[in-house]
């Protein structure tokens, strides 16, 4: 016997007795109540299983000529559902992974960026205890306990095969009293922060060629020069001697391009090492050699994707 589910909202005439009226009503017609949810000025929404369409059409006309009765409609959602979902849309819409907790460390929010950190799904671990996913000192427990927040703190571990690298800054959830009833934590893979502050750095390094000083029109031509091909895909190749500003120009000629939204990166090839030069330009998976680094790493020209690389 195939079950359907309904929503339905009821609004109705403030007077005594008439929610106990209105369940009777959903008593008597034998529906089997999911749940119910009172909000004032918005009436009553019940949600309920049905077998066959007659008896839902029987509810309705029943609630209908209950009196104070104003209107009976059907809706999608239960308001609860509407939050829940208006909820995880928010907490899947920002970038940095999320973790919810209530007094005793079980987990009862989770977003999707922190389920990629984690490797998990939200089915798996929402109910258990966060020390199953942070692993060893989970420091959300610890604000449980003190009620103290903490802020960037590092975790790395491993979970099978998979490297879980990550900073983490969490709060405690205070009621009314001032009394802790849980804590939420946030986190951002540590690729993603390296990255960030790799962006940052070279940002901060970059200039354009209105920052160049100079006088002589033979300085002006190159500059003129500079920004003309800049527009294209082509190498560039800068010739100079030591010490004239070769990388200021390349620097210069990203900022001109169409590229200047993407990386910029700089490599000096004389100081990287022969036994460690591909690893560097390409990059490494985890476990390539004695001292990679756990998650692997990415090669520069990799970083520079879509970029500029000034070799």
């Amino acid at each position: 016997m195939e079950f359907l589910e309904h929503v339905i909202q009821i609004d109705f005439e403030d007077r005594l007795g008439l929610g106990m009226e209105i369940f009777e009503v959903c008593e008597k017609t034998g529906v089997d109540k999911i749940g119910m949810e009172v909000i004032p000025d918005q009436g009553m929404f019940i949600k309920f299983r049905s077998t066959f369409d007659e008896q839902v059409q029987r509810l309705i006309r029943d609630l209908e000529a209950v009196k104070g009765v104003l209107f009976v409609k059907f809706r999608d959602q239960m308001p609860y559902e509407e939050r829940e979902h208006e909820l995880r849309t928010i907490l899947n819409s920002v970038s940095e992974g999320i973790v919810a907790v209530n007094k005793e460390g079980e987990i009862i929010q989770i977003n999707e960026v922190a389920c990629k950190i984690f490797h998990c799904s939200a089915e798996e671990v929402i109910g258990s205890n966060a020390e199953g996913l942070f692993q060893e000192n989970a420091p959300i427990l610890e604000t449980l306990k003190t009620g103290l927040p903490y802020r960037l703190e590092e975790r790395e571990f491993k979970k099978g095969n998979q490297a879980i690298h990550f900073l983490t800054t969490g709060v405690p959830v205070l009621n009314a009293k001032g009394q802790v009833i849980g804590a939420v934590a946030t986190m951002k893979d540590f690729r993603q922060v390296e990255e960030i502050i790799s962006k940052v750095d070279r940002q901060k390094h970059l200039m354009s060629f209105e920052g160049i000083i100079y006088q002589s029109a033979k300085m002006r031509h190159v500059i003129e020069t500079a920004k003309m091909v800049a527009k294209g895909n082509s190498t560039i190749l800068l010739r100079g001697e030591s010490g004239t500003g070769k990388e200021l120009f390349a620097r210069a000629i990203h900022m001109e391009s169409l590229r200047n939204q993407a990386p910029f990166i700089a490599i000096n090839c004389a100081a990287l090492p022969d036994s460690l030069l591909e690893s560097e330009l390409f990059g490494y998976e985890e476990g390539s050699f004695t001292g990679a680094a756990k998650g692997g790493r990415k090669g520069l020209f990799e970083q520079a994707e879509h970029g500029t690389i000034f070799l």
